[in-house]
């Protein structure tokens, strides 16, 4: 039998491995850990949480959870904080990855809960392992995966719907509110399309290659999201074509901070250049530049193209960043404009593309059933009829298609 290396593509002769009787070995390559499939191991894809079957009586079953940890003091505190409500169920617990990947397909979860640091696996690589077997919901839960965190952009960038950190305060009023936060987290991660989730691999060059001149700029897409957006951006960048004469600004709600991580680790990971939108900073093709939700982004023209006007928002806690962008990027690009709507809760971003829409621009929304949080993507549908609607796994493709036909000839 011969196996293939997801991380690296290296293919290994499991004859010719010195203990027949493992169940894992480690890549020459990569060192890349990887696990030995049984004979009767099949491919799987667990039922998702909104197909759910109901019960003998026609109500909704429990969520069913599986608790990954190597701590069985951290499993039983899961666990009783899991069963505190009625809509979830611990169907199965396991103290390693090996054993988590065995007991999936038998117990078919809703969702797993990954801990990161644990023997013989660890969590990062049994979550490549459960993407590529049997592709269920996945939560890490660890006191390494906060936001921020190179570990948390890691777990979403292997396949995780979502990252949580382990409750740590000893507060009780605060414990209370963490647990709160964790159970609504687990539900919204058990209703994502398991479509939208993939292990995405690192691009073979981290150099864009321009088809123009270096910099030029033709139009600006804007992309806007909360809750959830870290993992939307990491679906959606990879596909955008770096070599338009196009820049792309993306809002998200997120302290500087994280922020500034976020652009670190993506500009390692991606093709594509990406930058901080800066203030005074000019705006360059082929790059994408990030924002958060406490900024108001404006772009201003001048005689070669365009620079950013960037400033703390006067009232953060309306959170309008996104509809600020938008409306600043269709003043400036009239019918040229995309604004493509992502995960998250609130309003912010339905006024923007309405003004995007009246300028006679095009309008992406995230379809729900893709999207972590739903609550923005659903009011965009309630209250517009002529938008364009796309799973996360084909919005980059989605805007590639939306961009003028008149600059991409510019290219």
């Amino acid at each position: 039998m011969i196996l293939f290396c997801e991380e690296c593509g290296e293919q290994h002769q499991l004859d010719t491995l010195p203990d027949q009787s493992a169940k894992a070995f480690r890549c020459h390559k990569c060192s890349e850990i990887l696990l030995i499939p049984s004979g009767d191991d099949k491919p799987c894809r667990c039922m998702p949480a909104h197909m759910a079957p109901s019960t003998d009586d026609g109500q909704k079953r429990p969520l069913k959870i599986l608790i990954v940890d190597d701590s069985g003091f951290i499993r039983k505190a899961i666990r009783r904080m899991f069963e505190a409500d009625s809509e979830l169920q611990v169907v199965g617990e396991a103290k390693n990855g090996i054993e988590a990947i065995a007991a999936i397909p038998k117990l078919r979860p809703d969702v797993v809960t990954l801990d990161i640091n644990m023997p013989q696996m660890d969590g990062l690589t049994t979550l490549k392992h459960i993407m590529i077997q049997c592709p269920c919901p996945v939560v890490m839960f660890s006191t390494l995966t906060k936001e921020g965190a190179k570990e948390s952009f890691d777990a979403l960038r292997y396949g995780a719907v979502d990252f949580l950190q382990k409750p740590s305060n000893r507060d009780p009023r605060q414990i209370e509110t963490q647990e709160k936060s964790i159970i609504e987290k687990i539900k919204a991660a058990a209703a994502t399309e398991m479509d939208a989730v993939r292990y995405l691999r690192r691009p073979a060059s981290s150099a864009a290659c321009h088809g123009h001149d270096a910099g030029h700029c033709e139009g600006v897409i804007g992309l806007g999201a909360s809750e959830g957006g870290y993992s939307a951006f990491l679906k959606i960048i990879p596909q955008l074509q770096p070599e338009l004469p196009v820049a792309y600004l993306g809002l998200l709600h997120a302290e500087d901070a994280h922020i500034d991580a976020f652009v670190d680790y993506l500009d390692e990971y991606c093709a594509m250049p990406i930058l901080r939108a800066a203030d005074g900073g000019r705006v360059m093709g082929g790059v994408f530049y990030l924002a958060n939700g406490n900024q108001y982004v404006n772009l201003t023209a001048e005689d070669n193209g365009y620079r950013f006007e960037v400033s703390p928002a006067p009232f953060p806690e309306r959170q309008a960043a996104i509809d600020q962008a938008f409306i600043s990027i269709a003043e400036r690009m009239g019918s040229q404009t995309v604004g493509v709507l992502l995960t998250g809760m609130g309003q912010d971003g339905i006024e923007g593309i309405g003004e995007i829409m009246r300028v006679g621009g095009s309008v992406i929304v995230q379809t729900p059933q893709t999207c972590l949080y739903k609550e923005r993507s659903l009011s965009a549908i309630e209250r517009f009829e002529n938008i364009h609607l796309a799973p996360v796994q084909l919005l980059g493709e989605a805007i590639n298609h939306f961009i003028s036909p008149q600059i991409k000839q510019c290219a």
